[in-house]
């Protein structure tokens, strides 16, 4: 429906009747299947959790900011969609979840303000992406795994952003 922060029901859509979407009442819970479309863009805004059996689904861009989110359900990041974090523990840190899904073909930014890292923790980018990657952070991201970015991705460190290799 729009773009926003993650609590504010007004950007949220619900029970499609197969020609429209209605608008929601509140923003989704944890015992909601969420899917963020290709055109919107959402801003965690605060702390979230997606129950057993439920998905949040990002074909858009989801901006975690420092914000986690946990739970015993799934999240799944689609080809070409977008994942920033602040986190300082970078996705990893961000994804609490049973099952974490991410296409090599999304892009990751990592634009936190204090130091991040890019770890080899089963819940963090792939270890082969396709997918762009990109350092926006002034206090540094340091690679803790061996990752490759294969065309037609791209690696790009921001002016004033630090980008540091190993441990």
């Amino acid at each position: 429906k729009a773009s926003g922060n993650f609590t504010d029901a007004s950007i949220w859509e619900y029970k499609y009747d197969g020609t429209n979407w209605g608008a929601a009442p509140i923003a989704p819970t944890a015992a909601s299947n969420i899917t963020i479309q290709t055109a919107d863009s959402v801003y965690m805004n605060a702390d979230a959790s997606i129950n057993s059996g439920k998905t949040l689904t990002v074909n858009g861009k989801i901006n975690f900011n420092t914000k986690v989110l946990s739970g015993a359900g799934a999240f799944n990041l689609t080809s070409g969609a977008t994942v920033y974090t602040g986190n300082s523990n970078g996705l990893a840190g961000s994804l609490a979840n049973t099952t974490v899904t991410r296409d090599a073909a999304a892009n990751y930014v990592f634009n936190g303000s204090v130091a991040q890292t890019i770890s080899s923790a089963s819940n963090s980018i792939p270890a082969t992406i396709t997918g762009n990657l990109v350092i926006d952070n002034p206090a540094g991201v340091t690679l803790g795994a061996n990752k490759t970015v294969n065309t037609p991705g791209t690696f790009t460190v921001k002016a004033n952003a630090v980008f540091y290799f190993g441990t």
